[in-house]
């Protein structure tokens, strides 16, 4: 950088040990000759408020932790064309039929969780629902990312996330509206196969994987090595005792197999009970051992398509009911649909009999109650921001008009420590 030798991209990762990405930012822009050279930061850490600080400091994009390589490459492309469209929203106008449906775009990805939305695709398209009111069209994206950006930008009108990344998207400002959970339980958390030693030593100075800094994942993660006497840090911050490192959910099997230093993940399933199927893996806990009925996806719409299409939204809201109730009473039939909704391309190698094993856990998913608790949301989101200092406190009642402030909150009991083997 201080050659003569021309710069045309600089690609910098935020957390880095000589010095950081964001003061290297701030060293590349106080130079004259590089004050406009594109500069993308990668970044673990996944809050808005992260991205801003960012954008103040001249960066001219952020690809945040966990990125594919085609996630890469729209940041490279939008940099180099220097059109700053970066964080402009450009709000999807839906489609009213002649018969007067609109059509709505939701968003989820290849996980368990969102199974909710598939039940629903498949009533649709059998014939077996006739939605009076709307049409339904279903994005699957990779990892969470796509999945926040889309519906920060109203390229979507709803999606199914992670509460704590619409809980930070509505504290920065994006019109947002929880209408129903998604789950309730249904993550897990996996250790290396290869792994030895006592609970502690497993995971000491190793790699643990995560789905996304702003996750439940991330929190009950947090929970379990404390209650094992490590310092686990927050994902996209350095820890000596142990290293959380955010990747794609439906890369963790991979990662975890071909990483020597790699301790475990914990993941939504099925793909943590892939990898114990394929022998890489052992389990260490279920979600809902450490928190029962705990929150963790929601279903959430922009603001504007709720003001516009209030009956559209209701009815698909009742049909989420009856979906969560389907796959609770049918597992068997909800195991065939989702190894067509959440695996069309067979890149995940899902099969039936996995999938019911994971909808029949006891302590698994569940999809019979999707209604949200104002107490569980404010446990989870006070956590976080109290001891884990991630993410941001809102006010709740003004994020969903359907959580119950009066129902108790659910006791987040210590993680259940268990012995490998």
């Amino acid at each position: 950088m201080k050659g003569d030798e021309q710069v045309d991209l600089i690609i910098s990762d935020w957390n880095k040990n000589a010095i950081s990405g964001l003061d290297l930012l701030k060293w590349v822009r106080a130079d004259e000759r590089h004050r406009e050279t594109p500069f993308i930061m990668a970044t673990g850490q996944g809050e808005k408020s992260q991205a801003a600080i960012a954008f103040d400091a001249g960066v001219s994009g952020v690809v945040s932790k966990p990125f594919s390589p085609e996630d890469l490459k729209g940041k490279i492309i939008e940099s180099l064309s220097g059109d700053g469209s970066q964080g402009k929203v450009k709000v999807r106008q839906p489609v009213v039929r002649d018969n007067g449906k609109v059509v709505f775009s939701i968003a989820h990805i290849q996980i368990t969780d969102h199974l909710v939305l598939g039940v629903i695709k498949h009533l649709i398209t059998s014939g077996e629902v006739v939605p009076e009111h709307f049409g339904l069209e279903t994005r699957c994206a990779k990892s969470w990312n796509p999945v926040a950006d889309e519906l920060e930008n109203g390229a979507i009108d709803g999606a199914f996330i992670l509460a704590p990344m619409a809980i930070d998207l509505y504290g920065y400002g994006v019109p947002l509206k929880l209408v129903l959970l998604a789950h309730k339980n249904g993550s897990i958390m996996v250790r290396n196969r290869q792994s030895r030693g006592r609970d502690r030593e497993i995971f000491e100075g190793k790699t643990f994987y995560l789905p996304h800094q702003l996750s439940v994942h991330h929190m009950i993660t947090h929970m379990y090595m404390s209650e094992l006497g490590l310092n686990p840090g927050v994902a996209g911050k350095t820890s000596d005792d142990l290293n959380l490192e955010v990747v794609p959910p439906i890369r963790m099997p991979e990662v975890l197999t071909n990483n020597k230093g790699a301790a475990g993940f914990m993941v939504a399933e099925p793909l943590g009970t892939k990898a114990i199927t394929a022998n890489s893996a052992e389990m260490v806990l279920l979600s809902g051992e450490v928190w029962e009925d705990h929150p963790c996806c929601v279903t959430v719409f922009r603001q504007e398509f709720i003001d516009s299409h209030p009956a559209a939204v209701q009815e698909f809201v009742r049909l989420l009911v009856r979906a969560g109730r389907f796959i609770a009473e049918h597992p068997d039939k909800a195991a065939r649909i989702a190894v067509k909704f959440l695996d069309p391309t067979g890149e995940l190698s899902l099969n039936e009999t996995v999938l019911e094993n994971v909808l029949t856990e006891p302590a698994g998913i569940r999809t019979n109650d999707l209604y949200p608790v104002a107490a569980d949301l404010k446990a989870m989101q006070d956590y976080m921001v109290g001891k884990m200092e991630i993410g941001q406190k809102i006010a709740l009642t003004n994020f969903s008009t359907c959580v119950s402030p009066g129902w108790p909150a659910r006791g987040i009991s210590p993680p259940k420590t268990r012995r490998p083997g």
